[in-house]
Formats: structure tokens, C-alpha cells, sequence
């Protein structure tokens, strides 16, 4: 034997480090907000005051009623146009342009809520509109 050695190499794979999708963190980084953005304006509200949340297509304002985020990649606007037809927007997360608007209520008016659900789920239904308010 002339004491030459072969060296010994580990070929095992290296654990990669899990990296998410440019569209997941979109998508997280819009949810994320939306949440922040309207609970603070909800904690500004005046006792007679609501918040309204619009949708502009160019040529139709809808007022939004209930946000659904449909995997990671878009949003489902239900709401009412301004002729007060029920109205679904369906919206990639990049591309969404929301407008946040604090109304005077009537005095007998009573605040409606502006839902927001996930839709990844199968049973995840959310609080859509139903009727015209």
C-alpha cells in the first residue's frame, strides 16, 4: 500500500431554505393591510359615521360590501353599482384599487360591516350581500 487516501465526500443534499412566491407575498402583503388600513379608519369613526369601502372600474363605482381572496392570486368584490344591481368583481391582487370613504349615517341607520374572508377553504363561505341595502 503506498498511503495514498481517496478523500470522502458527503454528497447529501443540503436542506434549501423554503421560499414563497411572489404572488403569495403579494397576496399576504394586500390582506395584511386591507385588515390594518380598515380597522384603524373603523376606530376613527364618529358615532354617526360609517365606512364605506369603492371599487372604480373606469366606467362603474361599486360599493363593496365583502372582500374574498380566492388563492393567493385574486379578489372577489361583491357589492352593488350605482344603479344598486347586485355586482361581483373578480380582481388579480396586483391590480386591485380600493377606495376607503367615511359616511354620514341617518339617524336611524345602523353601520354595515365590511366582510372579508378567505376562499382557499371549501367551507369558507363568507358573509356575502344578499340583499339590496
Amino acid at each position: 500500500m503506498s498511503g495514498f487516501s481517496v478523500p470522502r465526500f458527503d454528497f447529501r443534499m443540503l436542506e434549501m431554505p423554503k421560499i414563497t412566491p411572489m404572488h403569495v407575498q403579494e397576496a399576504e402583503r394586500f390582506r395584511d393591510s386591507f385588515q390594518e388600513i380598515k380597522r384603524g379608519l373603523t376606530e376613527l369613526l364618529k358615532p354617526n359615521e360609517e365606512l364605506a369601502l369603492y371599487y372604480f372600474t373606469g366606467m362603474e363605482d361599486i360599493r363593496v360590501y365583502h372582500v374574498q381572496m380566492m388563492k393567493d392570486t385574486l379578489v372577489l368584490l361583491y357589492g352593488y353599482d350605482s344603479s344598486r344591481n347586485y355586482t361581483c368583481a373578480l380582481v388579480r391582487v396586483g391590480e386591485v384599487k380600493l377606495v376607503f370613504k367615511r359616511l354620514k349615517l341617518d339617524e336611524k341607520k345602523e353601520r354595515t360591516p365590511i366582510g372579508f374572508s378567505l376562499g382557499n377553504d371549501a367551507e369558507e363561505a363568507g358573509n356575502k350581500p344578499t340583499h339590496t341595502p
